[in-house]
C-alpha cells in the first residue's frame, strides 16, 4: 500500500501568472480575517475553547482568540488562504469589482418595482420581466464546511441547490 503522502496528488489551480491588482489588497486583508473568524466559530460550535497549547482531547487551541492576537504566522496562513481563493477566482477568468464601482442599485430596484406594479395593473403577470432581467446566480465557496450544525438560516438553503448547478 502506497504512503499517504505518495498516494495523494496535490492539483491546485496554476495562479502563478495573476497578477493581483493593487486595489484588491484591502480585500485580501478582509478576507483573511474573515477566513479566522469562520475558522473560530466553527471551532467553538463544536466544542472547543481557548487553551494555551493545541490539545485535539480536551478541545483547546491557543488560536481560539481574536484576530489581531494572533501571531504573525496564524496570520500569515490566513492571508495565504485569503490570497489564494481572489487568485483563483481571477485565474478562472471572474472579475472582482470594488464597491465603489458598482453602481446604486437602489434605483434600479425602484423602476422593477414599479414596472411590476404596471402590469399588474394591466392584469398581466409582474414577473413578466424576469425574464428579461435576469441576473445569473454567482455562487461562492471558500472552505470544506457549508454549514455549522446549528446554524439556524442556512447561507445556501438545500431547496435552491438544484438551480446552480
Amino acid at each position: 500500500m502506497q504512503e499517504p503522502e505518495t498516494r495523494y496528488q496535490q492539483q491546485p489551480l496554476d495562479t502563478s501568472w495573476v497578477a493581483l491588482p493593487p486595489e484588491l489588497a484591502d480585500l485580501s486583508d478582509i478576507l483573511s480575517r474573515n477566513t479566522h473568524e469562520i475558522w473560530a466559530r466553527g471551532r467553538i460550535a463544536e466544542g472547543w475553547r481557548y487553551g494555551p497549547q493545541r490539545d485535539d482531547f480536551r478541545r483547546e487551541h491557543p488560536g481560539l482568540v481574536p484576530y489581531d492576537e494572533l501571531s504573525d504566522s496564524e496570520k500569515a496562513y490566513d492571508r495565504w488562504t485569503a490570497l489564494g481563493a481572489i487568485e483563483a477566482i481571477l485565474a478562472l477568468g471572474y472579475r472582482i469589482v470594488p464597491p465603489e464601482a458598482v453602481p446604486d442599485a437602489a434605483p434600479i430596484a425602484a423602476a422593477v418595482t414599479e414596472a411590476e406594479r404596471l402590469l399588474a395593473a394591466q392584469g398581466r403577470d409582474p414577473h413578466e420581466l424576469d425574464a428579461a432581467l435576469r441576473i445569473p446566480p454567482v455562487v461562492l465557496f471558500a472552505g470544506h464546511m457549508v454549514d455549522q450544525p446549528d446554524r439556524v438560516k442556512p447561507r445556501f438553503p438545500a431547496d435552491r441547490a438544484a438551480a446552480v448547478k
